[in-house]
């Protein structure tokens, strides 16, 4: 099985001394250049969607082939440790590796392996070493990339990574015969870090938005909350991935506020968008005092606002002191703009309730 490991796309040099062991000389050469892979990948892929842009490193630049015997063979190894460069994924995030192959590539029948390393060892005997396997098959030449998809860890880390094309061989070091037939091990990590969480706001002050930011792992349910000033209603949108991928988000409403992001969009990166905006009720809702509204002055068409004197010496200001007057709305205090029926009595929404 391959590897792969989130990388800025570029050449990279590749060191020869091995991180874990291997079954042949570090330094051996390929003898097929007919089933030499050019490069390995990974990008974030859930059930048939992509949630991130693809990532790859490139080995083996500059091969071509004629022949067997091409003296060019002898500057690439069987073995590359990549590990000086790294894939950076998110935590619990699903991901699709791939190798990369020239256009003359002639080992459909050949097997492909990923190992994911979390003891400092490499073993078949736990069930967190081989992520990903595919056999081989004649028929299709590129049947080395029917492999599947893995989930990272969803604790934060460096955790070391092998991708392996061999012949019938699930041995993280290679089967006996993986020099002869052309197979190689490539070596890289894997860098995990937690997905970022966005909360876009048009007004902070026309609500309060909250959920969990910090730690947070893809591939399970997120849940956050939005909680409008009275008044005001909200409009919730989310979004999914890494900039240049981003795949829209179908949001559950559970009522009282609370939305849901199903664990199978939580796939990378979210950005949250709230937009709060003005209610607007029917005339009888006003009238029974279940909503603030807003008064204009039918002449001037000029909204009307309530501005009470500071209280001096402890005292409430009397009613002659509230002045009400017409006067184009304050978008900066649009509490004191906002009118209630209570119990009878015309009041005024500002940084207190007014009476009249």
């Amino acid at each position: 099985m391959f590897f792969i490991a989130l990388f800025v796309s570029g050449f990279v040099s590749l060191a020869s001394a091995q991180r874990f062991p291997i079954s042949f000389d570090a330094n051996q050469k390929i003898t097929h250049a007919k089933r030499c892979i050019t490069g390995i990948s990974l990008q974030p892929k859930y059930s048939g969607t992509f949630y991130g842009a693809k990532q790859e490193v490139t080995i083996n630049a500059g091969i071509y082939y004629n022949s067997d015997s091409d003296k060019n063979l002898g500057n690439y190894n069987v073995y590359n440790n990549v590990s000086s460069q790294s894939f950076t994924i998110k935590a619990g995030q699903t991901v699709q590796p791939n190798f990369n192959m020239p256009s003359h590539w002639d080992g459909g029948w050949m097997h492909s392996y990923v190992y994911e390393n979390r003891d400092g060892t490499l073993t078949t005997s736990s069930p967190n070493e081989l992520k990903v396997y595919t056999s081989g098959d004649n028929a299709n030449s590129s049947w080395v990339n029917h492999i599947g998809t893995f989930r990272a860890p969803t604790t934060s880390g460096t955790y070391p990574m092998r991708f392996k094309i061999d012949w019938s061989s699930n041995l993280p070091q290679g089967g006996s015969t993986i020099v002869t037939n052309g197979g190689s091990i490539t070596d890289v990590d894997m860098v995990v870090s937690y997905p970022t969480i966005t909360f876009d706001v048009n007004d902070d002050a026309l609500g309060v938005v909250s959920g969990e930011t910090e730690n947070q792992v893809c591939g399970t349910t997120y849940t956050f909350t939005v909680t409008p000033i009275d008044g005001y209603t909200a409009s919730v949108s989310a979004t999914v991935g890494d900039g240049s991928v981003s795949q829209p988000v179908t949001l559950s409403n559970n009522g009282a506020g609370t939305y849901t992001i199903s664990a199978a969009q939580f796939q990378n990166d979210m950005t949250i968008r709230v937009t709060f905006t003005e209610k607007t009720y029917t005339v009888s809702e006003a009238l029974s005092g279940s909503c603030y509204f807003r008064l204009k002055n039918a002449a001037t068409n000029g909204y009307l606002k309530a501005d009470v004197t500071p209280v001096t010496g402890g005292k409430i200001p009397s009613a002659n002191s509230i002045l009400v007057y017409n006067r184009g709305l304050e978008d900066n205090k649009p509490l004191s703009f906002l009118w209630k029926l209570n119990d009878g009595k015309l009041t005024c929404q500002g940084y207190q309730i007014n009476t009249f």
